[in-house]
């Protein structure tokens, strides 16, 4: 928090030695339980404020220790000062937003879907690279290079013949695709600026979309902290008009770039509603687009299938990933209305039984079932990468 007790969102703590890097969320809070932590020289840094580093003696196991932080001043000559030429603000931001997005980004974070009394619950990695344009007939059916890696899997209160349980995820996908793609192709004058406020002494300016409910806000500077949608209606790959009620985009910055911090999304699909949420924990630094991605046919082909792991992940539970004492300990945590004892054992059931998407198919389409064998081969493998470069959970 700052001096006077405000909360400081999305700040940054990292190690000496950088190999941990965590990001506080938007209450500016870290929860440290279960994280092995050096001694000392523990820093935290946010935008504008003094960097505070630690030792880890001042942590108690427990409670919540609570940090404030010296804002940093400069001391500068007299200088006339302007108001922000806000059309140069937003040809910033979009500029600034399309290179973000082109960049090759892994974030560690969680997912979360609700469908009536259904949780799906997940672990995992967001990787994201560069949007397309899928107005055009040859990209219609794309969902763009955004994808999420399943790690670890919860699904709790469902009819075990549901499972393995296809996500949403491919909604976000497409729907972000579009999303930004729209605000980065826009011209000058469709976005108006409708409110400037001073947020932890940033200047924030919120713009508007003049013939839809799409609102930007960033800071003077261009950077992007937040975009919010409601009401809208988008086609997705499959051509079934998807409703969007609320969503909302929240990004940090670190080193000069903007990453997704946040995900937040209340939808209709098939007449029933959906809400999804995503919120990003930390990311490894020095993630380097491997060469045999370089090129755009070979990304898309490496996207469409993490995506479809995205949709369909594995279902393949092992004792390693979640104990019995686990699973009942979620259950009382997320204290949903109904909760018998017959719906834990149908839980418990879930997780004792090992599945695979690809086995729930029809078997008579043999290269249907052999294309996602092969994506489940391929994201295991992949999964067990991030696992031995200490980038899994």
């Amino acid at each position: 928090m700052d001096s006077k007790g405000e909360r400081l969102p999305f700040f940054s703590l990292r190690s000496p030695d950088s190999n941990l890097v965590k990001v506080g969320n938007e209450s500016g809070e870290m929860d440290l339980s279960g994280i092995e932590m050096p001694l000392c020289g523990i820093e935290i840094r946010y935008l504008g404020f003094e960097p505070f580093a630690f030792c880890d003696s001042i942590l108690v196991d427990g409670e919540v220790t609570l940090i404030k932080l010296k804002e940093s001043f400069l001391e500068l000559s007299p200088v006339d000062v302007k108001t922000a030429d806000e059309k140069r603000v937003f040809e910033n931001f979009r500029f600034l937003l399309k290179n973000d997005l082109n960049n090759f980004t892994m974030l560690k974070g969680q997912y979360l879907e609700l469908i009536g009394k259904t949780e799906f619950h997940s672990f995992g990695i967001l990787a994201y690279s560069g949007l397309i344009d899928r107005n055009q007939k040859a990209n219609k059916f794309l969902a763009g290079n955004i994808a999420f890696f399943h790690q670890k899997q919860l699904l709790a209160n469902v009819d075990p013949n549901e499972i393995p349980y296809q996500t949403s995820f491919a909604i976000i996908s497409q729907f972000l695709n579009d999303l930004f793609f729209g605000i980065i192709q826009s011209h000058k004058n469709e976005y108006q600026p409708i409110e400037s406020k001073v947020v932890s002494n940033i200047n924030l300016i919120t713009y508007a979309n003049k013939s839809r409910t799409i609102q930007t806000t960033v800071s003077e500077y261009g950077v992007i902290r937040k975009i919010s949608v409601s009401n809208t209606t988008f086609i997705n790959v499959n051509g079934n008009p998807i409703e969007i009620k609320k969503a909302e985009v929240h990004f940090f910055e670190s080193r000069g770039r903007s990453f997704i911090a946040k995900i937040n999304m209340l939808m209709d699909v098939k007449n029933r509603e959906v809400k999804l949420n995503y919120l990003t924990h930390g990311f490894p630094y020095d993630i380097q687009l491997p060469d045999k991605l370089a090129e755009e046919k070979e990304k898309m082909a490496f996207f469409t299938a993490a995506l479809a792991h995205s949709s369909s992940p594995d279902y393949s539970f092992q004792e390693s990933f979640f104990s019995n004492n686990e699973i009942l300990e979620y259950v009382k945590m997320i204290d949903l209305n109904s909760r018998s004892s017959t719906n834990l054992n149908l839980l418990k059931q879930a997780y004792d039984k090992s599945y695979f998407y690809f086995e729930k198919m029809d078997q008579g389409d043999q290269s249907s079932t052999a294309y996602m064998k092969k994506v489940s081969e391929f994201v295991n493998s992949l999964n067990l990468t991030f696992q031995n470069n200490d980038l899994g959970w």
